[in-house]
């Protein structure tokens, strides 16, 4: 799948969730643009490239066109200084109404009532969801996010320079494995640098 169809694949999946919310958020703002007066105003912040950004807002443009009745203010941002963005806004309760979290922040400012529990809104279908997928948005039993995506962490190591230093690879099986013939490498390389 193309970068920009799993954007798109993700942003469809959060405007889902921005739909729902969206019909039970009583008291939010009215939406003031004139092709869209009394449309009940969703914020939704998310962060990315350009090829993201733009996969997303067509995503939201669809979205408006099909529900006439809500406008998403989108507030994309870019990745480099997201932690210290995302923790000012959360202090400071400035937050999108909807907002992409790294995975990190759901237990870190999800307790205490940190986010709202979304199994509140009773027309968010999470039924079609598997429910230990869904335990990683959830803090003290509340679900307090909608997981939409996995991260794949690989490890990759120069084949060559294990067997320049005597180490037969196809025998490592376990992380102890790679601890321990790590320690028989005479230096690693990373372009002109070595690391003894």
């Amino acid at each position: 799948m193309k970068k920009w169809q799993k954007a798109a694949l993700s942003a469809v999946t959060i405007l889902s969730v921005v739909t729902l919310a969206a019909g039970c958020s009583a008291g939010r703002k009215k939406a003031t643009t004139s092709d869209n007066k009394g449309a009940v105003e969703i914020s939704f912040s998310w962060w990315g490239n350009d090829q993201r950004h733009k996969a997303t807002q067509d995503m939201i443009d669809n979205f408006e066109k099909e529900n006439p009745d809500i406008k998403i203010k989108g507030e994309p941002s870019g990745f480099g200084d997201l932690d210290q963005v995302f923790t000012t806004r959360y202090a400071g309760n400035t937050l999108a109404d909807i907002s992409t979290l790294m995975y990190g922040w759901v237990p870190q400012f999800g307790q205490n009532g940190g986010f709202y529990d979304l199994t509140k809104i009773k027309s968010l279908a999470l039924s079609t969801y598997d429910k230990e997928y869904l335990k990683f948005g959830q803090v003290d039993g509340q679900q307090v996010a909608v997981p939409y995506g996995e991260n794949t962490l690989v490890m990759y190591l120069n084949k060559s320079e294990y067997e320049r230093n005597g180490i037969d690879v196809s025998k490592l099986k376990t992380w102890d494995d790679y601890v321990e013939a790590a320690k028989k490498l005479r230096y690693c390389q990373y372009g002109t640098k070595k690391f003894v």
